[in-house]
């Protein structure tokens, strides 16, 4: 009874098939189905992102510069401002 061949343990051409869906396709539609998700989770957030502004170009008053300091010649120091991000003038120029 232990060698008894059924539909049940019987390799054919249709459970080949019927395996390959399972392993290939299965996880690209979970992949799918979980973007889909991600998208509607985050879509109320992206609807007031308005997409025109994000290829002009930033005006340069809201510029950020950089931390770095400038040593003036009494030992104080000035940071950079603007919108071109230049150095203060020292104390005394």
């Amino acid at each position: 009874m232990a060698n008894k061949k059924n539909a049940f343990n019987t390799v054919t051409t249709f459970s080949k098939i019927l395996a390959l869906v399972m392993f290939v396709m299965f996880p690209v539609a979970a992949f799918y189905i979980g973007i889909s998700y991600q998208e509607r989770i985050d879509r109320p957030y992206m609807n007031s992102y308005d997409n025109n502004t994000r290829f002009e170009k930033i005006p340069n008053e809201n510029a950020v510069c950089t931390q770095d300091a400038k040593l003036c010649p009494d030992g104080s120091s000035v940071g950079r401002t603007g919108p071109n991000c230049e150095f203060a003038k020292c104390p005394g120029e």
